[in-house]
């Protein structure tokens, strides 16, 4: 069984009152996440949270290795920061999250201004390297995991209608082209009761669109409960109007899930279902247990039970050995399946993974083609999806009045499409319903409908 994520609650008054942080973040809604709860750690050790680097003692970077452009981008970000210690305005320069547990030392070799790098699962212990940097200097690098997985977590919530809620960690499925075990560890369940009291305090709070996060959410298990069990839980929380999730594996995708989405009247119609590749060999070399065939069927199980589904997914172009009649395989899965939306990458190599030592390195030239010829056509499929919602009648979270059209404001659907319709401040944070009249692209638009 996994071991569990606890959380750290412990309050150090006084030591760091009145110091003043900057945070900075790259990467996915998980890290965003973390940087929430290091945000709220800090504050209760009593440091201000500051809006711009230039007015902070303390510069912290949240870190994301997904893909080296982005490591090379926050090593780039980093030499700019470190100027506000060499003007004398910052005393700390610090990095966490994964690319400080994936690099380490290396950070601090490429940018010397560095003090502090720290891995995943050592943002308990910043409060504590912060009151040493700030007394006498620290040059640091805290890599080290821990079997109980402790993170804070944010017992105060921002202003909004929508939040993610982290459910679990780290992945054991180790795909060939993924760096997240390395940096995120392995899997790791959070307790079913620690996630429903989070949820509760956001619903009281105002929040009712949460988002369950993992890096595998279908993995999830505490105790009795499994995934589609957790969804129904959070879904029957006083003031909770919509269940989302992301991310799930295909393999283990089950009828239960499906079924959850489909019988649960607070749980969306929308998943996220990375394919990332269309040919089965392709698919075996990434380590990815399921097939085009596979995929397929399920696909079609999920639009069998689930009415109006919004289906995205993932998707590499140029993973070592790929071929064109290959790629072309991934084009008709496209084509098929006709995703509303998709995230679509050129195969970057992360050093430690195998798939960066795989023979048969495709051309930078040939992934870039590739590249803009599925977007292309994903662009086709995205547009006829919009088109198709023209005319239905749909249920929308007022989020946020629109900033260039006086009157307006931008909406969100239960599919996780937003749509621009006429609205009042007072609406904001309420349910209306509309009709879609137009699609541009991915923007919609609407007119107001009679619940």
């Amino acid at each position: 069984m996994s071991q569990p994520i606890s959380f750290l609650t412990e309050e150090k008054p006084e030591a760091l009152r009145g110091v003043k942080f900057y945070l900075e973040t790259f990467g996915c809604q998980m890290n965003d996440y973390d940087s929430d709860g290091l945000s709220e750690l800090l504050k209760r050790e009593l440091l201000v949270q500051v809006d711009a680097p230039e007015l902070a003692q303390v510069i912290l970077v949240n870190s994301c290795s997904v893909r080296e452009a982005v490591e090379e981008k926050i090593l780039g970000r980093l030499s700019d920061l470190g100027r506000h210690k060499l003007n004398g305005t910052a005393a700390l320069l610090g990095v966490v999250g994964c690319m400080g547990q994936r690099l380490g030392e290396e950070i601090q070799r490429r940018v010397p201004m560095v003090d502090l790098v720290m891995g995943t699962e050592a943002y308990p212990r910043m409060p504590d390297y912060l009151r040493r940097g700030l007394e006498g200097g620290i040059r640091k690098v805290d890599r080290e995991r821990s079997d109980s997985a402790v993170h804070p977590v944010p017992p105060a919530f921002k202003e909004s209608f929508r939040a993610f809620v982290t459910i679990m960690r780290g992945c054991d499925n180790h795909c060939t082209f993924c760096i997240v075990p390395n940096t995120r560890g392995a899997e790791v369940s959070r307790p079913a009761g620690s996630i429903l009291r989070e949820v509760e305090l956001l619903a009281a709070g105002g929040t009712f669109d949460i988002t369950l996060l993992g890096q595998n959410v279908n993995s999830y298990r505490w105790g009795s409960m499994n995934f589609a069990g957790l969804m129904r839980a959070v879904g029957d929380l006083p003031g909770v109007k919509r269940v989302r999730f992301t991310t799930s594996n295909p393999q283990d995708m089950t009828d239960d899930v499906l079924l959850a989405v489909s019988e649960h009247p607070n749980i969306v119609e929308h998943i996220h279902l990375p394919v990332q590749a269309g040919n089965n060999r392709v698919l075996e070399a990434m380590h990815r247990f399921y097939t085009r065939e596979k995929y397929f069927a399920l696909v079609d199980r999920a639009r069998d039970l689930i009415p109006h589904l919004a289906l995205t997914t993932d998707l590499i172009v140029g993973f070592p050995g790929e071929t064109d009649e290959e790629f072309e395989e991934t084009l008709d899965l496209v084509r098929r399946v006709q995703y509303d939306t998709a995230f679509a990458f050129k195969f970057s190599p992360r050093s430690g993974t195998p798939a960066a030592m795989m023979p048969g390195q495709v051309p930078e030239a040939v992934k870039t083609e590739r590249l803009k010829r599925l977007l292309e056509i994903q662009k086709q499929m995205t547009d006829r999806r919009s088109l198709a919602m023209v005319g239905r009648r749909v249920e929308l979270a007022v989020e946020k009045l629109h900033p260039k059209l006086p009157g307006q404001a931008l909406t969100r659907t239960r599919t996780n499409r937003t749509v621009t319709v006429p609205a009042t401040e007072g609406e904001l944070g309420s349910m209306v319903w509309g009709v879609i009249t137009e699609a541009r692209g991915q923007a919609l638009y609407g007119e107001r409908a009679s619940s």
